[in-house]
């Protein structure tokens, strides 16, 4: 009887598992690596006050990305027409939502 290749041997799915994991922790922590050298980049630009700038900064960036997740929807009150969550005025009829 021939025995598979190396390559084709079948992985126990425990192994799979452990693979798998070990492969998204070393994905984080790759990413968190690039956003500490992003984010020191960034701080080492900012002059004077730079711990104030740097968080204004850092407050601005985090609100555009929670309200770019926003999901669902809003009902114009002044027309009653459904707008995505993200719209800030009515596509409808230019109320503001």
């Amino acid at each position: 009887m021939r025995s598979l290749p190396h390559s084709a041997d079948p992985v126990e799915p425990h192994e799979q598992h452990a693979q798998h994991e070990q492969h998204e922790q070393h994905a984080r922590h790759e990413q968190h690596g690039v956003l500490c050298r992003f984010r020191s980049e960034v701080y080492a630009c900012l002059d004077a006050r730079a711990d104030a700038l740097f968080e204004l900064a850092d407050a601005v960036l985090c609100a555009y990305r929670e309200e770019r997740n926003r999901v669902g929807s809003i009902v114009c009150t002044k027309c009653r027409e459904e707008n995505p969550a993200t719209f800030e005025l009515c596509w409808n009829c230019g109320w503001s939502l």
